[in-house]
């Protein structure tokens, strides 16, 4: 099923349609066996179906019957996606070609380095190096509680993906709750993430959609059988 995801977004980023810099984000957690979020899924299921060619796609449905789609509550009224219109190029179809493997050769060469970066740092130390200066990730709630829960930046744009990781206790459940409250209290996104045996959770959210029309500090929550904790950042709309 990653597989198949992550062809699709290859084919995407080929073709230049959706959002570039998201599809990448994604595609980086897929080659990197990160938990890709049903947000994510289905934004990529939304462009293919636009945009790749549709026997291709109901080929790809047909090989795979188990996969279950998520139910109306799991989707997103909305996902924000930009499309980016580049003019029509002229010339022989080997220049086309040409161009296009160049790009695809580039952004493989980008997301292998990206890899590498990423395995070597240590998830419990929650710090992600960016082209911006180095964030500081804030834990909460106190060691003492044994859950802790990180988000990668402080402050995110619409259409950012936001990294959330942190540790707790696997011996409680095999799963935690997470959830993202806008400044009202309302619930704009959440997802039940699976806990490994080292204690180590991480999932990727799109910053957009019901309920993130205003700025604000917004709430990322966790809860853990009976241990709950929450991580506060800005988001700008």
């Amino acid at each position: 099923m990653v597989d198949s995801l992550l062809d699709d977004i290859k084919e995407l980023m080929l073709k230049e349609k959706g959002d570039q810099k998201v599809l990448e984000q994604i595609k980086r957690a897929a080659e990197n066996n990160e938990v890709i979020s049903i947000h994510e899924r289905d934004y990529v299921k939304k462009l293919a179906e636009t945009y790749l060619d549709k026997r291709k796609f109901e080929e790809k449905r047909q090989a795979h019957p188990d996969v279950k789609l998520p139910s109306e509550l799991e989707k997103p009224k909305s996902i924000p996606s930009q499309t980016l219109q580049y003019p029509q190029q002229s010339g022989s179809a080997q220049e086309t070609l040409k161009q296009k493997n160049t790009k695809l050769m580039l952004a493989i060469g980008v997301a292998a380095l990206v890899v590498v970066i990423v395995a070597g740092l240590g998830m419990s130390e929650m710090n992600f190096t960016q082209s911006n200066p180095t964030p500081t990730t804030t834990k909460s709630p106190t060691p003492s509680s044994g859950l802790v829960l990180a988000t990668d930046l402080e402050s995110y744009d619409k259409g950012d993906i936001i990294s959330i990781s942190g540790n707790t206790d696997p011996l409680l459940s095999d799963t935690i709750n997470l959830s993202i409250e806008n400044f009202d209290g309302e619930v704009v996104w959440l997802e039940e993430v699976k806990v490994k045996s080292s204690g180590k959770f991480s999932t990727l959210a799109i910053a957009g959609g019901p309920g993130w029309e205003n700025s604000g500090d917004y709430v990322l929550k966790a809860e853990h059988a009976d241990k709950k904790g929450s991580v506060s950042f800005r988001y700008n709309s």
